[in-house]
């Protein structure tokens, strides 16, 4: 079953009653001033005018891959309008009326949707918008809730993307945020080139970098790829089971977590974005590596590693710094990264509980990192990657996990239901100050949508080398 309804809804009906509750407005409004029509001093009070308009605007969509390649040029946008058909989140009828989804114009919330909302939450748009838009931010808090895909503004006020499934999750945006996959395996872009849900789970997925035409996963031990049609679906052999994969953000290398099948341990393969060519670049003999990140500018890798011990460990690998230029025969400067083993690593943070949901924000100066689970309690604590340091609590009367970073000191965090699920109640929180706000209770899912600045370090002609300690 598609997320998206494929039906438009009758928007004269809404329209017929934001008219008829305008008439009654400009009455009041009419008989208030006959009322007031003198004042003590005799001063005329004026005429006053209400005037009534239909204004719209339309937005500019991006680029809809314009090659079908990993590293095509993401910096055109598309030209033309993107304006769409809004319609009522659930609705399965039809309509001609047209709304530019565009528009910044505030919405009418007074008959808003509130179908198991609490009376004290803010009103979500009943009216949602067809077509996926490019975002207004660089970075937006998004969530699904109600049989709709909301965004939250710089103000805190909501707007409809999409209406999807009631009770969907989603899964990743793309690095420019023209890209939502949902856990259904449903694919939404501005450019409609999507694909419909095939109710396949899943896990560790990631868009291409930067043009998200392509997507990863791992299923049965192995990455599988295809495009974002599901078109070319193919498995890529490292020759090695493995448990997750991310994209470098130079969009030409693959990162993933193997285990061995012989020694035990887990290591961080680097390969091409085919799979090919896989060498080590991170080894443990007795961990199990899992939250593999690394920064939006390319230059660090963030992991955690679990020891059989029962110790967590979060670790930073500074590939930049790592990297060196050595002169060879011809004068030229060739750039060498050493592997190494977890040791040969820094460790930000240690914990005798699992720690999951690692997050990083947009300039990879922060992190954050849930410790526990939502059965035993789970608690978030901050990490700062450039100085180091203790690691600092959050919220730590809920029991919460990430979601992500908003800015470079928000952070969004989730309070587990009673079903320990993917839903919850959805909080920002203020990094400074320790301060809270609710954003909505009792949501199906929450990520950030963001758009990633190029990479500033590539793995393109680094070597690396063999391994070392």
């Amino acid at each position: 079953m598609p997320v998206v309804s494929a039906n438009i809804s009758v928007m004269s009906k809404v329209v017929d009653g934001q008219k008829r509750r305008l008439v009654i407005v400009l009455t009041a409004l009419v008989l208030l001033a006959a009322s007031c029509g003198s004042s003590d001093d005799g001063s005329d009070p004026g005429d006053t005018t209400i005037q009534l308009s239909d204004d719209s605007s339309s937005a500019e969509g991006l680029d809809a891959e314009s090659a079908p390649g990993d590293t095509a040029n993401t910096s055109a946008a598309a030209t033309g309008s993107t304006s769409s058909v809004d319609e009522p989140i659930g609705s399965t009828t039809s309509s001609s009326d047209e709304v530019s989804a565009g528009s910044t114009q505030p919405q009418d919330t007074t008959s808003s949707t509130t179908t198991g909302v609490e009376p004290d939450q803010p009103l979500l748009p009943e009216l949602c918008n067809r077509d996926l838009l490019i975002p207004v931010l660089p970075a937006e808090l998004t969530f699904t809730a109600d049989s709709g895909l909301f965004s939250v503004g710089f103000d805190g006020e909501f707007e409809c993307l999409l209406v999807v499934e009631d009770g969907i999750e989603i899964a990743t945006w793309g690095a420019q945020a023209d890209k939502v996959l949902f856990v259904d395996g449903s694919i939404m872009t501005v450019a409609n080139n999507g694909k419909e849900s095939d109710s396949v789970p899943r896990r560790s997925v990631a868009f291409s970098r930067p043009t998200g035409f392509n997507y990863v996963w791992v299923a049965d031990d192995a990455i599988q790829k295809s495009r974002i049609d599901g078109e070319q679906l193919r498995t890529l052999e490292l020759g090695v089971p493995v448990s997750e994969v991310v994209y470098h953000p130079d969009g030409a290398h693959l990162l993933s977590v193997t285990a061995d099948p012989v020694f035990g341990g887990s290591s961080i393969y680097v390969s091409d974005n085919e799979g090919l060519d896989g060498v080590p670049l991170i080894f443990s003999d007795d961990a199990t590596i899992t939250d593999l990140n690394v920064t939006a500018d390319g230059s660090k890798v963030v992991f955690v590693a679990a020891h059989a011990d029962g110790t967590r460990h979060v670790h930073l690998l500074d590939l930049a710094a790592a990297t060196e230029a050595i002169p060879n025969e011809a004068d030229e400067d060739e750039l060498l990264l050493s592997p190494s083993t977890e040791q040969g690593v820094v460790t930000l943070h240690e914990a005798a509980v699992p720690l999951n949901g690692l997050v990083l924000n947009s300039d990879g100066t922060r992190a954050a990192i849930a410790e526990g689970t939502c059965e035993s309690g789970s608690t978030i604590e901050w990490l700062d990657l450039e100085s180091g340091g203790y690691a600092t609590a959050v919220l730590p009367n809920l029991s919460i996990r990430p979601v992500g970073f908003t800015t470079e000191s928000t952070l969004a965090v989730m309070a587990y239901d009673a079903n320990c699920d993917a839903g919850g109640d959805l909080y920002l929180v203020d990094l400074h100050t320790g301060s809270s706000s609710l954003v909505r209770a009792d949501v199906d899912s929450a990520t950030i949508r963001r758009i990633d600045a190029t990479a500033r370090y590539s793995l393109v002609d680094v070597t690396i080398t063999g391994f070392a300690g």
